[in-house]
Order: structure tokens, then sequence, then C-alpha cells
């Protein structure tokens, strides 16, 4: 299975996305199953001739001829997801950055399911437009038409408070602020704050702070020529002791920090965080 991950090249994208990656596979390779784990962004990914089977451990991505056309939106989920490709797969993934998705959608994102919505449609053209860019040759070109696309849709996305608030959720320096402390900083109820949150970006700012301190937590491991001690990340990421650190990782992964760290593995740089596993 092959997977190149590519950075969004028009400044308007490099705003509301974090990458765009392309997966490829041929009929003649083994399935490959992996789990990926709870993160900030929304997830969009479109795929010719596929369809998914839910199984009892994991999804089944399969190459089916019948299905033309395939696409899934992912706007949360707090647990693990394990994926098994089998077959030829030639798919489109988008990282939205955490309000990024909201600049392209007309309704508020918590319109749309939880998980993964396996009927999703962006507009009448959505089908036809990734169609062709799936079909392109190269990826240079497919990644010039995503981009053609989305652009095609952009709209600006104005809130008041929410961008502060990200913000300030996701800078290092504010960690020990609670999301009380940090409610009355910028004079906003919780009680809105934690309303418009799962409105825009369908997370409450505490799921928010938790998935962004593990998201850290990786970025800061795999930083590192000599593995960080569980000791340090607790202090680094202001967890309030090692348990608090030990116990957030088994709620998000299902495995303990050294498990999950000596299994995961990091693609493009870091960019795309799976763990890939056996199959059956």
């Amino acid at each position: 299975m092959e997977v190149t991950a590519y950075l969004p090249n028009h400044p308007i994208l490099k705003e509301t996305i974090d990458c765009i990656y392309f997966l490829k596979r041929t009929k003649e390779e083994p399935p490959t199953a992996y789990f990926t784990f709870p993160t900030l962004n929304s997830i969009l990914s479109v795929s010719t001739n596929t369809r998914i089977d839910r199984g009892v451990s994991r999804d089944f991505i399969l190459h089916d001829p019948s299905q033309p056309f395939y696409s899934s939106l992912v706007t949360r989920f707090k647990s693990p997801f394990c994926f098994e490709y089998q077959g030829e797969i030639n798919e489109i993934t988008i990282y939205f950055k955490p309000l990024g998705i909201n600049a392209f959608f007309r309704k508020p994102l918590n319109s749309y399911p939880e998980g993964i919505d396996q009927s999703f449609v962006l507009d009448s053209n959505f089908e036809k437009e990734f169609t062709e860019i799936l079909n392109r040759t190269s990826d240079l070109e497919k990644l010039k038409g995503v981009e053609d696309y989305l652009l095609s849709l952009h709209q600006s996305f104005e809130h008041s408070f929410l961008p502060t608030f990200v913000n300030a959720l996701l800078d290092d320096t504010m960690e020990s602020l609670s999301l009380a402390e940090l409610a009355s900083k910028y004079a906003i109820s919780q009680k809105t704050i934690i309303k418009h949150f799962q409105l825009h970006l369908c997370k409450t700012p505490s799921e928010f702070r938790k998935i962004a301190r593990f998201r850290k937590a990786l970025l800061k491991f795999n930083q590192q020529e000599v593995p960080l001690s569980l000791t340090e990340l607790t202090y680094i990421l202001n967890y309030f002791d090692q348990s608090h650190l030990v116990k957030e990782f088994k709620e998000l992964t299902g495995f303990s920090p050294k498990t999950f760290f000596k299994q995961i593995s990091p693609l493009e740089n870091g960019t795309i965080q799976w763990m890939f596993t056996s199959n059956g």
C-alpha cells in the first residue's frame, strides 16, 4: 500500500487544511489493517470502486466495481477505528484543520452524522468532480484538481470567539489554565463556549483539549532522537501526573503509552499516525 501526503499549495487552503493524502493499493497486495486514533481534524475521504463493510472489531474497505464512487466524512470519534483494506483501492483523503472544514460547508458541522458518514455529498457536483480527479494519472494533477474544486466552494467562516478560544486551547503557555479560567479570561460563559464547540467542532472543549494534548504527545515523542520518558511527557504537556497521562492514552488509544509508542508507525514525516496490525 502506497500513501503519499501533500501540503496544500494555495494560501487559503493552507489556512484550512493540514494535509491531503493519496492512498493506492494493487489487487495483488495482501490485506492491510491499521488503527487510527482520535484527532482534532475532520476527515473527508473519497474513492472509486469501493465499499465499506462494518465488522465486529474493524471496518473492511473492499474493492467493488459495482460501487463506482464512495465517500465518507468523519467529524468526531473518541476511540480508535480499525480499518482493513483489501484489493485495489484508489483513495483521496483530506485532513481539515479543527475549524477549517466549516469554510466549505453551508450547514454547521454538527448537522452531519458523528463517526463515519458513508453517504456524504458536499454539493451537486461532488461525485462528478472527485471521480474525474481520482481518474487523473499523477498525484500533482490530482492535487491541483482537489485544490481547484475546494477553492470553488470556499466561503469565509467568521466567528466572534471560536478561533481565539481554539488557539488558546492549543497554546502551550495556557495549558495550566482550566476551561473556567479561559472562559473568564475571554469573558464568555462556559455554556456558550460548549454550545459553539459542539456546533462547529463536534467536540466539547474538554474533549478538544484531551485530544490536543494526546496529539502533542505524539508530535513531541516523534521529534526526539532519544525518546522522552513518560515522566518527561507528563511534565512537558501539563498532565496532572503520570497516571493521568496513562488514563487518557488508554481512553483514546486502547493501549498503554509504552505499548502505543512501541507500535505506532508515523508515515510521511509524522503527518499520518497509524498503528498497523495483523489481519483476521
